[in-house]
């Protein structure tokens, strides 16, 4: 959900911090441009699209990316330029143990159990950005503030839609179990063509901690039970919560608003991804959040809708979603066992 600059929002900055909203004017170091510098104009495109996050990130991150990219292709001397780095910014898969708060099993919850641990599992983010805007005739970037839903896929990764995330400078992420808003970097995320093409981001926290972490689940059935959590713009607004973060509160944390439905049908979309169209009420501002089975297994991530007469809602399925984590190297838990009551 794109939101126009207010006074509320103005006052976020000095919450947010300016260190944060300077990340992505950070010049690029001469050790990536020693990197880089043996690549034609193609592969140098390639590899730095691959590493657009770790560069708005600033540090050695950015390095580190690019050492890994040109790595993988096989291009240039990737490890001369600069020292190897003890770590990257990508989580390793050998965590597969059980995660402490998650959920795992086929037998139904209670529905105030649900609604408990996801509100608990799920989070509200802010970004703050820019936007190219016509002024006159002539582009000029203006500030842009953004908010979206996200999920614990593990003890300090939150899983969102890439466009909750695209153009934002800064993040800040936040629910009732992480003492506060917390600042976020993105660490992977997918290059969407359009609306319908494959939307999904990492986002990992530094200073918090999942009380509740989500385990996916199976592909549901049509006409199956199943839930939204996140925070839909229209219904957060009188939030008296939310509009005390928006005034710079870091402490205040908006409701969760959950929603109830079934899924409608089950098929690939417009862009060739699996999607599930549900009626469990979502608006601009869920996008990134997760929609649940009755066991509480994720089983889709909310990403976008379609209004044409009526409204459409739809999220991108589980096994897309652990798609990308694979690729990515990134762990999560799963339990495809029947939902069974």
């Amino acid at each position: 959900m794109r939101l126009q600059a207010t006074v509320y929002q103005t006052a976020l900055l000095a919450f947010v911090g300016a260190g944060s909203l300077a990340l992505s004017a950070s010049p690029v170091l001469a050790d990536a441009n020693a990197l880089l510098s043996g690549l034609g104009d193609q592969q140098r495109k390639q590899v730095e699209a691959a590493c657009y996050w770790d560069k708005q990130n600033g540090g050695t991150a950015y390095e580190d990316c690019l050492r890994s990219e040109m790595t993988k292709r096989g291009l240039g001397n990737a490890t001369t330029a600069v020292p190897a780095a003890p770590a990257t910014s990508t989580p390793s898969t050998s965590n597969t143990s059980a995660v402490s708060g998650s959920i795992a099993g086929s037998t139904p919850m209670s529905k105030a159990k649900l609604a408990s641990f996801f509100e608990e599992a799920t989070l509200f983010i802010f970004g703050v950005g820019e936007r190219v805007v016509s002024e006159g005739g002539t582009k000029v970037k203006k500030q842009a503030f953004g908010s979206g839903t996200g999920f614990f896929i593990a003890p300090n990764l939150v899983m969102t839609n890439a466009h909750v995330v695209e153009g934002m400078k800064a993040l800040l992420v936040t629910n009732k179990t992480t003492g506060g808003a917390q600042r976020g970097k993105v660490i992977a995320v997918t290059a969407r063509k359009a609306v319908g093409d494959h939307d999904y981001a990492v986002v990992q926290l530094d200073g918090a901690k999942a009380a509740s972490v989500v385990t996916f689940g199976p592909e549901p059935t049509v006409l199956q039970d199943v839930y939204a959590f996140g925070f839909p713009g229209t219904a957060i607004r009188s939030d008296l919560d939310y509009q005390a973060f928006m005034k710079g509160d870091s402490m205040a944390v908006p409701a969760v608003v959950a929603s109830m439905g079934e899924v409608q049908s089950l098929r690939p979309n417009h862009m060739n991804v699996d999607v599930i169209l549900h009626n469990s009420e979502i608006s601009p501002g869920n996008s990134g959040g997760p929609l649940t089975d009755a066991c509480g297994r994720v089983v889709g991530i909310n990403t976008y809708l379609s209004a044409r007469g009526a409204t459409y809602e739809y999220s991108m399925t589980s096994d897309e979603v652990m798609a990308f984590l694979d690729r990515r190297g990134i762990a999560y838990k799963v339990d495809r066992s029947p939902c069974v009551r």
